[in-house]
């Protein structure tokens, strides 16, 4: 059987859309690896 478990998430921005998201998948999927990137505006 293969292991079909989300493993990585990458969030990429930054702002209150970003951070909201990424509080939520902390909480929801607790066995993957979180990374954010969060990005400047010029």
């Amino acid at each position: 059987m293969s292991d079909n478990r989300i493993k990585r998430v990458v969030i990429v921005g930054g702002g209150t859309a970003g951070w909201i998201t990424a509080t939520s998948l902390t909480k929801a999927i607790t066995s993957a690896q979180l990374s954010f990137l969060p990005t400047s505006t010029p």
